[in-house]
């Protein structure tokens, strides 16, 4: 779903509630290239995001880079719709169970804010959906009919 709604790069982040290990198993660098060529010739993309080596939850949020940092929340924060228009966006979507409260904490002092996606926690999977579609309202200027 990512990689049909556009994300240009992906990264994993090892937090405190981390289950999967990245690089080994079904999150291999090997497997997660193959389903990113998948998902690339399933919805015509020329372009395959750039998969980035697995970073740790501090390191991640340490990054400064242009356009809205968001780090989604079930424990609350600004809602999706409330952000300004932008031409970039990283966004942190948690591991099952979400992020702690220190990582949050660490987030927000870094310069993240959080953002949430309703009042219901979400599967990682529909988390992604739900904020990469958001942002692409966010990030795409509308669509305009020529009829």
């Amino acid at each position: 779903m990512a990689v049909q709604l556009g994300i240009e790069s992906l990264r994993l982040v090892v937090s405190q509630r981390t289950l999967a290990v990245p690089d080994q198993g079904p999150l291999s660098r090997e497997r997660l290239l193959k389903r990113l060529r998948e998902a690339c010739r399933q919805c015509l993309r020329a372009r395959m995001p750039q998969l980035q080596a697995a970073d740790s939850f501090a390191d991640a949020v340490a990054v400064v880079a242009p356009g809205l940092r968001l780090i989604m929340s079930e424990r609350g924060g600004e809602p999706l719709p409330a952000l300004e228009r932008t031409a970039a966006a990283r966004v942190l979507i948690g591991p099952e169970g979400g992020f702690s409260v220190d990582e949050l904490e660490l987030a927000r002092a870094a310069g993240w804010r959080a953002i949430s996606l309703g009042p219901h926690i979400l599967r990682v999977p529909t988390a992604v959906a739900a904020a990469l579609a958001g942002l692409r309202a966010l990030t795409h200027p509308p669509y305009r009919s020529t009829t």
